[in-house]
Order: structure tokens, then sequence, then C-alpha cells
């Protein structure tokens, strides 16, 4: 079912962040963790499959509500990291900003994201 592909997609970014974040903590290069969080997010639809997941949580409205919470904030923990740093790839000359700050306000909205999915995890059937 749709659902349970999504959950599917959901994992797999879930899975992926660890690496990016070990990748991070490898002192990896800024641009290339910038784009590989952003095309996570957008070759697994992260959002669209929060929402499409959602179909297997409790009917009960305040419970989706807070499934999809956990969701969505993964979505825009991540979303921040190249919306902030977004001049960075386009501009390859002219740093704005030093390396190590991108890696570092990566590696927070990495683990939140994690973070967020564990708990979006926590509402969907075993």
């Amino acid at each position: 079912s749709k659902s349970v592909s999504a959950v599917e997609n959901i994992v797999r970014v879930y899975k992926s962040l660890k690496y990016i974040e070990e990748d991070i903590e490898n002192k990896g290069d800024a641009k290339a963790v910038i784009s590989g969080i952003k095309s996570l997010l957008k070759n697994y639809n992260l959002r669209d499959n929060v929402i499409a997941s959602l179909e297997l949580v409790s009917k009960e409205k305040a419970i989706r509500n807070e499934a999809k919470f956990h969701g969505t904030s993964a979505v825009e923990d991540l979303s921040q990291v190249f919306e902030y740093f977004s001049d960075e790839i386009d501009n390859m000359s002219g740093n704005k900003f030093p390396p190590r700050q991108i890696l570092a306000f990566s590696l927070d909205a990495v683990k939140a994201a994690r973070s967020e999915l564990e708990k979006l995890f926590t509402f969907y059937p075993a």
C-alpha cells in the first residue's frame, strides 16, 4: 500500500541521515553535506511520505496530529540546512560561512531530524 511504501522511504531517509551524520563527524565536505541533505528530502519526498504514512497511525485526530508534528519537524530541521546555506552551493567562491559552521549547524539539524523521526516511528503499528 501507499502508506507502507511511504514508511519504507522514511526509514531509508532515517538510515541515510546516520551516514550523513558520520560524514559530518569525519569533517566531511560542507557542500556535499548540504547537497546530500537536499537530495534526501527531494528523492524520498519526505514531506509527502510523512503525510501518506499517517494512514497507518491511529484514526484519533490528536494522535495523528502529534505524529504529523514529529514528521513535519524532521522535514523542517533538514530544510533549514539548505535554505540557510543555499548560496554556498550556488556560489563556490566567496564563502560567507566557514565550512566548520555549516557542518556544526548541519550536525544539529540531522540529529534533531533523526530524533523527530524516531518519535514518528513510535506511532506506526509494529
